[in-house]
């Protein structure tokens, strides 16, 4: 069992080790080779860190998508993960394949390539761009070979996320959802009930052709007979036959009426 002083040694380490991890969070993950492996719906062909680590970092700081990014960050800790999508000198544009797209820039040159799956931590956000001012707030985890372009690419529109995984379908997720509204537009049974006739009004109510459509019989006396006679053995005929059997006089037991009696 543990002595009192070896427990404030402890969890003085611990302190210290929680400390090293804020003031550098990637410190965490470490190189290794999980292939064929996926981490928060990127999938990396090719992997270079163990991605057990992963789970460690989020014990620390907390994981946000790409698409929740904001300026109310830059006074937290956090990381995100994203693809490199397209490269120009130090500027690069990152996506998250399925909602929206940042612009990357680093002041250091950065020995990244075109789809690699980056994973960026703590760095400074501006509306619609990612400033990376140490090395230290990046590192590659691995890398995607089956990206491809969205099919209705928008690069003015913030929604796109502009590169997807073809594992995913052709279109990113914005596109996906509005291809479907504009195809449901134009047909209004979309919109209704699939049930055959669901808005018509059953024969019995249905007046003569001769009468007045204007007026609808609610008469329903003839639906039910119908019903209670293809339901002879159901809770409703039962019913139906006990009130008979309560409201009809009783001679007496064993008797019926119009039985003689002989005295």
């Amino acid at each position: 069992m543990a002595s009192f002083a070896q427990k404030i040694v402890q969890d003085t380490q611990k302190v210290n080790e929680q400390k090293t991890i804020m003031a550098n969070p990637l410190s965490v993950i470490t190189p290794g080779n999980d292939c064929s492996k996926k981490i928060f719906n990127f999938y990396l062909d090719t992997c270079f860190v163990k991605l057990s680590t992963i789970n460690q970092l989020i014990k620390y700081i907390d994981y946000v998508k790409l698409k929740d990014i904001s300026i109310r960050y830059n006074s937290r800790k956090w990381f995100s993960i994203c693809v490199i999508c397209e490269i120009n000198e130090n500027d690069f544009l990152v996506s998250d394949l399925h909602h929206s797209a940042f612009k990357l820039t680093c002041k250091h040159k950065l020995p990244y390539k075109v789809f690699d799956v980056l994973i960026i931590s703590c760095a400074f956000v501006n509306y619609n761009i990612i400033r990376i001012t140490d090395p230290k707030q990046i590192k590659r985890l691995g890398h995607c070979d089956k990206i491809i372009k969205c099919g209705r690419c928008d690069p003015t529109n913030k929604k796109c996320s502009q590169y997807i995984d073809s594992r995913d379908g052709t279109n990113c997720d914005y596109h996906t959802t509005q291809s479907f509204m504009e195809a449901g537009q134009d047909r209004q049974l979309l919109k209704q009930t699939t049930l055959p006739y669901a808005n018509e009004l059953p024969d019995s109510m249905i007046p003569n052709e001769d009468e007045d459509l204007k007026y609808v019989s609610r008469d329903d006396s003839a639906a039910i007979k119908a019903y209670l006679e293809s339901h002879k053995y159901g809770r409703s005929a039962k019913l139906v036959h006990a009130i008979q059997l309560q409201n009809s006089p009783v001679i007496g037991k064993g008797f019926k009426s119009g039985d003689e009696i002989r005295l």
